[in-house]
C-alpha cells in the first residue's frame, strides 16, 4: 500500500484577556508547531482533520490551529525530523 507523506503547520493565539475580570478577547498570534502525518490515504484533507482533533482546542486561553499543509516526500520528512524535534503521526 503506497504511503503518503504530509506536511502541517499551525498556528497558535493566545487570548492575554482570558485572565481579566470579566473576560475579554484580546488574541495575538504566537508561534506554532509542525506535524507530519504519514498515511496509506491520498487526502491531504484526512490529515489536516487529523491534526487538527488531535488539538482539539478548548478556544477559552489558546487554540492551536492548521494553517498550511502540503504532500512532502519521505526525503523531505526524514530530513525534518533529523534537524527538528517535531511530532509524527501514522494513520490508516
Amino acid at each position: 500500500m503506497e504511503k503518503h507523506y504530509y506536511k502541517i503547520d499551525t498556528q497558535f493565539i493566545e487570548n492575554y484577556g482570558a485572565h481579566s475580570e470579566p473576560v475579554t478577547n484580546h488574541w495575538k498570534f504566537k508561534g506554532g508547531d509542525t506535524y507530519f502525518v504519514i498515511s496509506s490515504s491520498p487526502r491531504i484533507a484526512n490529515a489536516v482533520a487529523f491534526v487538527a482533533t488531535y488539538l482539539a482546542n478548548d478556544g477559552c486561553q489558546t487554540v492551536e490551529i492548521p494553517v498550511q499543509w502540503a504532500e512532502v516526500s519521505s526525503t523531505e520528512m526524514l530530513s525534518e525530523l533529523e534537524e527538528r524535534n517535531l511530532k509524527t503521526f501514522t494513520i490508516e
